[in-house]
C-alpha cells in the first residue's frame, strides 16, 4: 500500500522513517471512483495493448479506477497497464473487478476506442531504431527477448535499457552476451524516454513496445514513435 510520492516526499519519508497516514494508506480511499468497462472485442492481448488501455484510462480520473472485462492479465501486462495509467494521468491505483459497483461512473472501452489508441500510436514512416525498456525490463522479460532473437540478427539500431540489478543478473547468466551477439545494444541505468541516444546518432523515428515510452519519447525527445508488441517487433526487425 503506497501513495504516488514525489521525490521530495519520498526523501522526507526515508529520512524520518514515517509517511503521512493519508491517501491510499486508508482503506476508505481505496475504492474505484470510475470503472472502465472493456468490451469482449477490445480485450487487450499483449503488453503493448495493455499499455494503450492504460493511456486511455489514465486521462479519465484522478481517483482510483476499476476495470471490468480484461480477464486475468499477467504481471507484465499489469505493469504495462499501470505504467500507461500513470503516464497520461494521476490515478493512484487500479482494481480488477468482476462487475461495476453500484453508483460508480462507467466508461466503455470498445473496439472503436481501441482502434483509436492504436491509430494514434502508429508510425507512418520506416523506423530508424528500436527502443525497449521503459519501464525497465524485468529479468523474465529480458530472458524472453533473448529467446525471441536467438539465432537472429537485428536489422535496425536496437537498444534495450535495464536496471543495474537486472543487467548484472542477466550478465551472470550469459544473456547479455546472447543479446549483443544478435546486435542488440544493452544499456543500464538510463531511460530510453529521457536519454537522447537517437538524437546523438541523427535518428528521430523509433519503434517501441511501450505505450508509456512512446508518450515520453514524443514529448521529451520529440521523436516520431510507433507502438507494437514485442513479437511483432522481432518479426519485422530481425533477419
Amino acid at each position: 500500500m503506497t501513495n504516488r510520492e514525489s521525490a521530495i516526499s519520498s526523501l522526507a519519508a526515508a529520512v524520518t522513517g514515517k509517511t503521512p497516514n493519508a491517501g491510499m494508506h486508508l482503506p476508505e480511499n481505496r475504492k474505484p471512483g470510475l470503472v472502465v468497462s472493456v468490451s469482449s472485442d477490445a480485450i487487450p492481448k499483449t503488453t503493448a495493448e495493455f499499455g494503450l488501455l492504460g493511456l486511455f484510462a489514465g486521462k479519465l480520473t484522478q481517483k482510483p479506477m476499476g476495470f471490468t472485462g480484461i480477464g486475468k492479465p499477467d504481471r507484465h501486462q499489469m505493469k504495462a497497464l499501470g505504467a500507461g495509467i500513470g503516464t497520461s494521468g494521476s490515478s493512484p491505483m487500479f482494481i480488477m473487478l468482476n462487475s461495476k459497483p453500484k453508483g460508480v461512473e462507467e466508461v466503455p472501452y470498445t473496439i472503436h476506442e481501441k482502434k483509436e489508441m492504436q491509430d494514434a500510436s502508429s508510425l507512418s514512416s520506416e523506423p530508424q531504431m528500436v527502443l525497449l525498456g521503459c519501464p525497465f525490463y524485468t529479468f523474465s522479460e529480458v530472458n524472453k527477448l533473448a529467446k525471441l532473437v536467438s539465432g537472429k540478427k537485428v536489422s535496425k539500431r536496437f537498444y534495450l535499457h535495464l536496471s543495474r540489478s537486472v543487467y548484472e543478473r542477466a550478465e551472470g547468466e550469459n544473456i547479455i552476451h546472447k543479446l549483443e551477439s544478435s546486435g542488440i545494444k544493452v544499456l543500464k541505468d538510463v531511460c530510453p524516454s529521457l536519454t537522447p541516444i537517437g538524437s546523438w546518432n541523427g535518428m528521430d523515428k523509433a519503434i517501441t513496445d511501450s505505450a508509456k515510452g512512446s508518450y515520453y519519447m514524443r514529448t521529451a525527445l520529440k521523436y516520431k514513435v510507433g507502438v507494437l508488441d514485442l513479437e511483432t517487433i522481432i518479426k519485422l526487425y530481425t533477419e
